[in-house]
């Protein structure tokens, strides 16, 4: 092969390349596009739009009251819109006794202890736990911290655990 023959090839690959390249990015540009005129009408908040969302949440909430207090103050009804002992429609009923009761309110002592900011046990309960209890300890800017420490956190341990994989592999 000469130097003119070499050069046609490497001169067709950058071609048949750059012709890839353009179509993917056409691709990626004509199918945002289609997204955009096909859910546009859901970004821009109309009068139908928000009558809509109205109407759904009034269905939302009719599901929620079906059951009657009483039956949602049950200590095995599972369903939304649950009530618990110090809510404030609660209806007391046969099936929250006593102990119960005081097992419940205890549990909710616990994890609102456990749930403060200033709290130093290992069974700490932070933001996005599913049992962490609400207070106001945790401000905007302690949670805002506790995210980007949650992140770098379980991306270091997953980016180790990748590695030490991989090592343990070769």
């Amino acid at each position: 092969m000469n130097k003119e023959e070499v050069m046609l090839s490497v001169l067709l690959m950058g071609l048949v390349g750059f012709a890839i390249l353009t179509i993917i990015s056409l691709l990626l540009f004509f199918s945002r596009l289609y997204l955009y005129y096909k859910y546009k009408n859901n970004f821009t908040p109309t009068k139908n739009n928000v009558r809509e969302q109205k109407e759904s949440k009034k269905e939302d909430n009719t599901e929620e009251t079906k059951a009657s207090k009483k039956e949602r103050s049950g200590y095995y009804y599972s369903g939304k819109g649950k009530l618990f002992p110090d809510d404030k429609g609660f209806v007391e009923n046969d099936t929250w006794s006593l102990f119960l009761i005081n097992l419940y309110k205890e549990d909710k002592l616990n994890r609102m202890k456990r749930s403060d900011y200033f709290y130093k046990g290992k069974d700490k309960l932070y933001p996005f736990d599913e049992f962490f209890f609400d207070n106001i300890s945790w401000n905007s800017k302690r949670i805002n911290k506790y995210k980007k420490e949650f992140v770098f956190n379980s991306f270091k341990k997953n980016f180790l655990r990748k590695n030490s994989d991989s090592e343990n592999f070769l």
